[in-house]
């Protein structure tokens, strides 16, 4: 069998669209450089809620901090895009 090497990007594309609509949210933010108080204004939350559901994004995506968060966020738009223009092409 030939490696694929945009597997593990699959999966990881797979695993953010079983996130709920609001950690979604909350990861792009988080791969935008907003603090947790600055997601909590942004969203209308707490910080407290904030941290809620990124502790449960970390358990869902089997990371462990805002930087890897902010990196497989990141991958998977780049996937997804590329994913799309092939179609369009």
């Amino acid at each position: 069998m030939l490696y694929d090497k945009n597997i593990g990007i699959r999966k990881k594309v797979d695993l953010m669209e079983q996130l709920t609509k609001s950690e979604r949210e909350i990861a792009i933010l988080v791969m935008k450089g907003l603090t947790n108080k600055e997601i909590a204004s942004k969203l209308f939350i707490s910080v407290h809620t904030v941290k809620a559901n990124l502790e449960h994004i970390y358990e869902k995506l089997a990371i462990s901090n805002r930087i890897l968060l902010a990196v497989y966020v990141l991958k998977a738009i780049e996937f997804k895009d590329r994913e799309v223009s092939k179609k369009i092409i």
